[in-house]
């Protein structure tokens, strides 16, 4: 039985389903990016602008490129709050 029945319609055979599912997934992907982008604290509002069009005008690269970016910013940032010292300041 390689064909599903979908609400009554025609029915769908497994590759139609996969590229359904498939399609699902990259959206779901791209609104996850999507969603990085507009919470990154790193990034100037126009920056966020141009990776939120890039996400949906280039689907699945643009998420990649966006998600690699602010990956890596963060992870800059980090590197660089691991190696501030406090200085200790004592109120008389």
């Amino acid at each position: 039985m390689s064909n599903v029945r979908v609400l009554g319609k025609a029915p769908m055979d497994i590759a139609s389903i996969f590229l359904w599912i498939l399609g699902a997934l990259a959206i779901a992907y791209q609104l996850f990016v999507s969603v990085l982008v507009l919470r990154s604290t790193f990034s100037s509002k126009g920056q966020k602008v141009a990776q939120i069009l890039l996400i949906w005008i280039v689907p699945l690269l643009g998420a990649f490129i966006a998600h690699w970016v602010v990956h890596s910013t963060e992870e800059k940032a980090l590197a660089i709050d691991r190696n501030f010292i406090r200085e200790e300041h004592t109120h008389w």
